[in-house]
């Protein structure tokens, strides 16, 4: 018995003396998004019918379906910081992004015309975030959730995977950038095809994708 509350006691000061070497400040961030939804398989995506907005038919042209668009993104985090190593920053973001999309096919011209699919959300990332001096490297899960839209997506809700890289200019500023991928599909899309004998078709899933660049301003706490 008298091992058990030695070694109980050894734990709880091992568990105090970690606590005590955690460093928390409050951090908020912004800057550009690039994003997009991923095209599909290769031979595929030049045949579309599209009804996610419009339910209009496509005609067939020799370039992807969807390509980027420019948004911003806001967030407030929490740096806790364990070692010289180690940083979890837990964070909420603000984010708008979607992609350029060929929607409509304009019989006057013979072509398809561009036009935006805009999507926003509102989501929560545990970043775990690797130091090195003044470079970072960060990666980690995150699930965002649809705040507006200005078509019909396939899911509210997102599970993502943020990977980047950071660096401190000064102690409180720093720039980083960022790259996330989406599981969850966002738009779907039919691909119509016809053999000269039969017509079939088959679905296919278009999920995030997303490059950030930006600052973050870190707090200090007296």
């Amino acid at each position: 018995m008298k091992r058990v509350f030695i070694a109980l006691a050894l734990f709880i000061a091992g568990v105090s003396g970690v606590q005590a070497q955690v460093t928390f400040n409050p951090i908020v961030r912004g800057g550009l998004n690039v994003s997009r939804f991923t095209n599909g398989e290769l031979g595929f995506q030049y045949s579309y019918t599209y009804d996610a907005n419009t339910g209009q038919t496509i005609k067939n042209e020799n370039s992807n379906l969807f390509s980027s668009k420019v948004g911003f993104y806001l967030g407030l985090g929490a740096s806790l910081k364990f070692n010289k190593l180690y940083t979890l920053q837990p964070e909420l973001n603000y984010s708008s992004q979607g992609a350029s999309a060929k929607i409509v096919y304009n019989p006057r011209t013979n072509k398809l015309e561009d036009g935006n699919l805009d999507v926003s959300y509102l989501g929560v990332q545990a970043i775990n975030k690797f130091n090195f001096k003044k470079f970072n490297l960060h990666v980690g899960p995150g699930l965002d959730f649809i705040t507006s839209k200005n078509f019909k997506a396939e899911n509210d809700v997102d599970l993502t995977l943020s990977m980047g890289a950071g660096y401190d200019i000064t102690k409180n500023f720093g720039v980083e950038a960022r790259f996330k991928v989406g599981v969850a599909p966002v738009v779907q899309t039919t691909h119509s095809t016809y053999s000269g004998t039969s017509f079939s078709s088959r679905t296919e899933n278009h999920s995030n994708v997303l490059f950030s660049f930006g600052a973050y301003y870190k707090f200090d706490i007296k």
